[in-house]
């Protein structure tokens, strides 16, 4: 379980990397395409970390 959060977690970074970028190059160009996708993308991501929180909160509490 421990391992599979460490991968997770990594995976999230990367994510969240890649998010940073694609904030800097719709800031750079002033305008926000398909504000909906985005907005959905960052809803999905917002999902995901939860989930993670909770597994990490449960294996920690576990210890």
């Amino acid at each position: 379980m421990v391992k599979t959060l460490i991968t997770t977690n990594g995976q999230l970074g990367k994510i969240g990397s890649n998010l940073n970028q694609l904030t800097h190059h719709l800031n750079k160009d002033g305008a926000w395409p398909h504000h909906d996708t985005v907005q959905r993308l960052l809803d999905r991501v917002e999902a995901s970390v939860a989930e993670v929180d909770a597994a990490v909160a449960q294996v920690t509490e576990g210890r």
